[in-house]
């Protein structure tokens, strides 16, 4: 697996967690952290690693170890 681990958005009240899964795809898990429940499961690039938030654009950065990949979510569409 590659190394990384969640970002917490206070603002939104939401924890991004990469998840490096070689079998299935990758993907970023959009936990709300008022109610523990995944709200969303979004695909990036190849190995996601720890993504890097900024809040006032409304992007969130999560680079991949694996493809040498930047992938970018608006989190602002994400529920």
């Amino acid at each position: 697996t590659a190394p990384g681990g969640p970002v917490l958005d206070t603002v939104r009240r939401r924890l991004y967690v990469p998840e490096f899964d070689e079998g299935s795809g990758d993907t970023v898990s959009v936990i709300d952290t008022r109610t523990n429940a995944v709200t969303a499961v979004i695909t990036v690039g190849e190995g996601p690693t720890t993504p890097a938030l900024d809040g006032p654009s409304g992007r969130l950065y999560v680079p991949n170890w694996s493809s040498g990949g930047l992938s970018v979510i608006d989190i602002r569409a994400v529920p």
